[in-house]
């Protein structure tokens, strides 16, 4: 059975799909955009490519990590970035697979406003401090994996806007200008 793009075009669940697409009305004017359109493991390259140019024009030493356990070398340290566009209907960023098992030094995290993007940084033994916790009722809030009620000692997520995070730092106050 084959259906054709003619075929799919004439059906009557055509109408509900195109009400059901989703495109983020905060974002229609923004310049990231074209960005936040991209699958998520392209967003996520492009995203780091994105710091990494800027960093450049800084006259930052940015370089390839070489291997999957960080993403740049910046300013000799090895960095970790991570991306977030806000969710939908929402007004918060998410920031994913943030692993404790990986050789990172520093986590930097990009948060995509309509308007802007502001990055911070944090050390990374600080970061799993904040992440690798429970709450009153014994929850891991941040797991990404496993569930809530199983410590998960490896990989996390954070949901909130950057104030949420006061351990992340501008990033310019942890990667001061050469």
């Amino acid at each position: 059975m084959e259906i054709t793009g003619d075929k799919f075009n004439s059906l009557k669940v055509l109408e509900s799909i195109h009400a059901d697409a989703v495109e983020d009305p905060r974002y229609l004017d923004s310049p990231f955009l074209p960005l936040k359109r991209l699958s998520s493991k392209k967003k996520g390259a492009r995203m780091e490519e994105v710091l990494e140019e800027v960093l450049k024009e800084m006259l930052f030493e940015v370089t390839p990590a070489g291997n999957t356990a960080w993403d740049r070398n910046i300013a000799n340290k090895r960095v970790e970035i991570k991306g977030s566009f806000m969710w939908e209907d929402l007004e918060v960023f998410q920031w994913s697979q943030i692993r404790a098992n990986d050789d990172y030094e520093y986590l930097a995290i990009m948060a995509f406003y309509p308007d802007r993007c502001e990055v911070y940084a944090c050390d990374k033994a600080t970061v799993i401090k904040h992440l690798q916790i429970q709450d009153e009722q014994g929850h891991w809030t941040h797991n990404q994996h496993n569930g809530k009620k199983v410590e998960s000692a490896d990989t996390f997520s954070m949901r909130g806007v950057p104030s949420d995070f006061p351990w992340m730092k501008p990033f310019l106050e942890v990667f001061p200008l050469p």
